[in-house]
């Protein structure tokens, strides 16, 4: 975390949250559904859980496959999870604030209205605490040490590590 300037990591979010919203509108025209804001409206503590539970797993899995030196399969197994979590969760998977706010342009099932959007990015920020603690606790040496012959080590100017982290 501590290799990116404030300005990148605003900038790494603002482009995220960019791409959340871009790719609710193309999707909109894809189907041919009108632009407007979801009025999905999800409240709930059994939603709130479930992205507390969505957003640690999210990182535990991106930093488990990183620290044990199995970057390339992160874009494969954040795409199964995603996928899956769809349906485990009962907040049909968000887990991230970009993607919270990209789904409030459109009003389809996978939407979620704007006045829901804050809480839900409280309970991210928690899942992504503990998310944190975790992976410190199961990984606590970030630098990856092993001599496992298949894997390599985490080096700290790793600039996929240093992406995912942001994640």
């Amino acid at each position: 975390y501590n290799d990116m300037s404030p300005f990148h990591l605003c900038l790494y979010s603002f482009s995220q949250i960019i791409g959340g919203i871009m790719g609710s509108l193309i999707a909109n025209i894809q189907y041919d559904i009108p632009f407007e804001f979801s009025t999905n409206e999800r409240y709930g503590y059994n939603l709130w859980i479930s992205e507390i539970i969505a957003t640690v797993t999210l990182i535990v899995m991106i930093h488990g496959c990183i620290r044990t030196g199995q970057e390339a399969s992160v874009p494969m197994v954040v795409s199964a999870w995603v996928g899956g979590g769809y349906f485990f969760t009962s907040s049909s998977i968000f887990a991230n604030p970009a993607v919270t706010i990209g789904r409030m342009f459109t009003n389809t099932f996978a939407g979620i209205e704007p006045s829901s959007v804050p809480i839900y990015i409280c309970f991210q920020l928690v899942g992504g605490l503990v998310g944190y603690g975790l992976v410190r606790f199961f990984y606590p040496n970030h630098t990856g040490t092993t001599d496992t012959k298949n894997m390599t080590p985490v080096k700290n100017d790793d600039v996929l590590y240093r992406r995912a982290c942001i994640l």
